[in-house]
């Protein structure tokens, strides 16, 4: 239960303060890193951290994913529990040391809807859900780990990348 409680701590950790970081570094630095390079940002960490840490924990890095695991019964309450403790703990970190490295940029990637909270939410629901029947399916068919890790990262990185360029922020 450590490991796995601690792998989720570290997957979420590396998904939040490299993907953040490269957010707060576009906004500090106009023109710096594109929204494309953002997308980028986030398949390639999410794909390392399936690689890293997926044989240890799964590396949901995502209270939602281990929900539906619940719901499912695939996952006991208690362990559940732990691998979104540490989901939260890691973001938190990630969050503190990216305030402590950049003063004066809480605000910087807040997530402002252009297009009403209604469409961005229902854009939130569909993706996440189409993103859990996704991983879900992968693991029931795929047996490889870098083959699910590789399509959870191109998946994460068209939806973001549809996302940005359609100006839809959920």
């Amino acid at each position: 239960m450590k490991n796995k409680f601690l792998a989720e701590l570290a997957a979420t950790f590396f998904l939040f303060f490299i993907g953040l970081a490269s957010i707060v570094l576009s906004v500090i630095y106009k023109d710096l890193i594109t929204d494309l390079e953002i997308c980028l940002t986030f398949a390639s960490i999410i794909f390392l951290m399936i690689l890293v840490f997926g044989k240890i924990s799964g590396a949901h890095m995502n209270p939602s994913f281990i929900l539906s695991l619940l719901f499912v019964n695939k996952i006991e309450k208690k362990e559940s529990f732990y691998l979104i403790l540490g989901q939260l703990i890691g973001a938190s970190l990630a969050c503190l040391l990216l305030s402590l490295a950049f003063p004066g940029s809480a605000n910087f990637g807040d997530t402002i809807p252009n297009y009403g909270i209604f469409y961005s939410f229902l854009a939130e629901l569909f993706l996440s859900f189409g993103l859990i029947v996704f991983v879900n399916l992968g693991i029931k068919f795929l047996k490889t780990n870098p083959l699910i890790a590789l399509l959870v990262g191109l998946y994460i990185f068209f939806v973001a990348f549809f996302l940005a360029l359609f100006q839809v922020r959920p």
